[in-house]
């Protein structure tokens, strides 16, 4: 089974988000199951990981604009692997700035035309590659036309997966200016071009939800949240006449790389048999943070974007009950900058609990998963989450809000102490993830009862191969 990942981003060669590592690594373990998986993402001005790139093809013609543009595909492999990955280059859409339109750098349109016109060259490119996909499984908003340009560019046997990562991005702008880029007249009602999200704009994402041949998110659960008015982002409507074609699959994780018992970046490597090791990473942990180095005080961690999305709010809210608590804090991450203040303010009023790191740094994320007693994903909504995935594989619970992936991963331990894998809470509030870490703190002051609950952790199978056999199910059941 052929088939063709579209993405704006992978790793190692161009990350901003979670896309990425799916879109790394999902393909990886498609290829165990026998299918023949490729990726094809832009060449950005500036990649990372030092491919070695091997030019395929010259002066492709697209159609954008009302005139021809030209773009050249390079090739090289993902690391590890004999998937290839082609590069699309364009001087003028996508090889100049950084992924996304993140500070307002580029004019308006500029971020959408970018996508636009790399769907655009997907479908230009695919039947020049000697090579036919059944199926192309599409990313995000960034690639939410290619169903509809592959069905007006005559490639109408191929199939499509339309994957949600964040429904709360669109790719919205005005149907004229989108309408003209691709060529497309505004009056032509095939594929669903007639459709207008609730304010009236074209909405990208729409067009693909619509379009493609089946819809999937990366979690059951947001699955079926999504055809809700509280997490369907104006798009509920669309996706409630589409949901027979909607399927949630849980995203899984490098278990290769992220693996205690190999992982370069901690201090002491363990597995389920040398969890004792575990308490060395602690030690150091607080160590480089500042904080007072006793194995008895628990450390809650908290890795991501410092948003109002991810709980911040909440976890400030109680930082001087957890200080009163004897409880120490470790942050790690950027945001906004009023919270980020915020943030340091709190280190500063209880510097021998609470710890910042504002920046990304991998390796510290590491250190946190390995040195943490818990770690602290308090979302107030979370399509999949990796955060306590990769936390639990490192043998550290999670205090999560029963929403979206974090519901489906993390059962709460006071309501099935057998099966239970952290702790959740329901209401989006302060007050309720107070009282999840209160009950969190009388598990771990129980030694035999928190040993048994983080060797639970480590027995999952968080892997992409469970999850990798879904989609392979799935490709199945569309191509058939």
């Amino acid at each position: 089974m052929n088939v063709l990942f579209a993405a704006s981003e992978v790793t190692p060669f161009a990350k901003a988000g979670g896309i990425a590592d799916v879109v790394g690594a999902l393909p990886i373990a498609l290829q165990k199951l026998g299918c023949d998986v490729r990726l094809i993402i832009p060449r950005y001005e500036s990649l990372t990981g030092s491919p070695r790139l091997e030019g395929v093809l010259r002066d492709v013609p697209v159609m954008v604009d009302g005139g021809e543009e030209y773009c050249e595909v390079f090739r090289t492999t993902l690391p590890d692997s004999t998937i290839p990955v082609y590069f699309i280059e364009n001087r003028k859409y996508l090889s100049r700035g950084p992924i996304y339109n993140e500070h307002g750098q580029e004019r308006p349109f500029a971020e959408m035309s970018r996508f636009l016109f790399f769907s655009a060259a997907v479908t230009a490119v695919i039947p020049k590659l000697g090579w036919m996909p059944q199926i192309v499984h599409c990313h995000d908003w960034h690639t939410g036309m290619i169903p509809t340009l592959l069905g007006r560019t005559g490639l109408n046997d191929t199939k499509t997966v339309m994957t949600i990562h964040n429904i709360a991005h669109q790719g919205v702008w005005n149907p004229h200016d989108i309408m003209g880029f691709l060529g497309i007249p505004e009056t032509e009602e095939r594929y669903h071009l007639d459709a207008r999200d609730a304010r009236g704009n074209f909405n990208v994402l729409q067009q693909g939800i619509m379009n493609a041949t089946i819809v999937n998110t990366v979690s059951p659960t947001y699955a079926k949240e999504i055809l809700t008015p509280e997490f369907g982002e104006g798009l509920q409507n669309t996706l409630n006449a589409q949901q027979g074609k909607l399927a949630g699959i849980l995203n899984g994780i490098n278990t290769t790389r992220l693996d205690p018992a190999t992982d370069q970046n901690i201090t002491a490597r363990y597995d389920r048999n040398s969890l004792d090791k575990k308490a060395e990473n602690k030690r150091a942990l607080q160590q480089q943070c500042g904080l007072k180095q006793d194995p008895a005080i628990p450390i809650l961690g908290f890795v991501g974007r410092l948003a109002g999305q991810k709980g911040i709010d909440l976890i400030l809210e109680n930082c001087t009950l957890m200080a009163k608590a004897g409880i120490q804090l470790v942050l790690l991450g950027t945001g906004l900058p009023d919270i980020e203040k915020r943030v340091t303010a709190a280190t500063e009023r209880h510097p021998g609990n609470v710890f910042a790191n504002l920046g990304f740094d991998n390796a510290f994320a590491q250190r946190i998963y390995a040195g943490s007693d818990l770690v602290l994903v308090p979302s107030s909504f979370e399509p999949c989450g990796l955060v306590q995935i990769i936390a639990m594989r490192y043998g550290t619970p999670a205090i999560v809000r029963a929403t979206g992936g974090l519901k489906d991963t993390v059962p709460d331990a006071d309501s099935d102490p057998v099966h239970g894998l952290g702790f959740s809470f329901d209401e989006f509030t302060g007050e309720a993830l107070w009282e999840a870490i209160v009950r969190s703190m009388r598990w771990y002051k129980n030694p035999t009862q928190w040993r048994m609950l983080i060797t639970h952790c480590m027995d999952q199978d968080f892997s992409w191969d469970s999850s990798a056999k879904k989609y392979h199910a799935l490709y199945e059941r569309i191509t058939k």
